[in-house]
């Protein structure tokens, strides 16, 4: 019998995007795609709740009018208005797709965290189905578009490719560190967007050094 080529990962890669990725058996995404489904889904529900709280302006209504115009200045963000529209829009769509074509109820709680929890539940399936990319797609740019309105001094930023092995191959993911203030509840890690690797504050000096011996083995 012929050998049959084993599946590629149907989603877009930020890193060397022409290189095709493996899919994990039976889906259609790469083992870093499933991992950041599961990521996009926790971080959503937050990161909603802040494009929520960045709504309101500082400005009141009727203070000083925007530079070159007569009129005051909004009292309301409008990119965070629209992209907690959008974000609520797009999640229930999603949810509305799996519960259609599962055969199973929607949340009766519509809400953002509720739909994010609900979801998670059915990753693998959404990972095994022909829109796993779009879906995959659809959750990145909310995260990015969420961070971008919110904080975007404090996105996670690129650390640099990822030195694990993953079935004594060396993993293709980027390495991305999210640095945040004391006193913040969201936690600062560096995490991989292909394997399983994530840190906590504490253990990143001891990565830091096998990190540096890795690459200059590598170089």
């Amino acid at each position: 019998m012929p050998r049959t080529a084993p599946a590629v990962c149907s989603a877009v890669h930020k890193t060397d995007p022409d290189r095709p990725r493996r899919a994990a058996d039976g889906l259609n995404l790469c083992r870093g795609c499933l991992k950041g489904m599961h990521r996009n889904l926790s971080d959503l529900p937050w990161l909603h709740a802040e494009v929520v709280t960045s709504m309101p302006t500082t400005r009141a209504t009727g203070s000083a009018p925007v530079s070159g115009s007569r009129t005051p200045g909004l009292p309301v963000n409008l990119r965070a208005g629209e992209l907690h529209s959008q974000m609520g829009h797009d999640l229930r769509t999603i949810a509305g797709w799996v519960a259609k074509d599962r055969g199973i109820h929607l949340p009766v709680d519509g809400r953002v965290g509720s739909v994010c929890a609900w979801l998670a539940k059915h990753v693998n399936w959404l990972a095994a189905s022909q829109y796993a990319a779009d879906v995959r797609g659809v959750l990145t740019e909310l995260v990015g578009r969420a961070w971008a309105v919110i904080d975007p001094d404090r996105r996670p930023m690129e650390v640099g490719p990822c030195v694990e092995l993953v079935d004594s191959t060396p993993c293709d993911g980027m390495l991305w560190a999210s640095v945040l203030d004391v006193g913040d509840p969201r936690p600062s890690k560096i995490w991989c967007d292909g394997c399983e690797l994530e840190l906590t504050p504490e253990q990143w000096y001891r990565f830091g050094r096998r990190y540096e011996a890795r690459r200059r083995m590598s170089a």
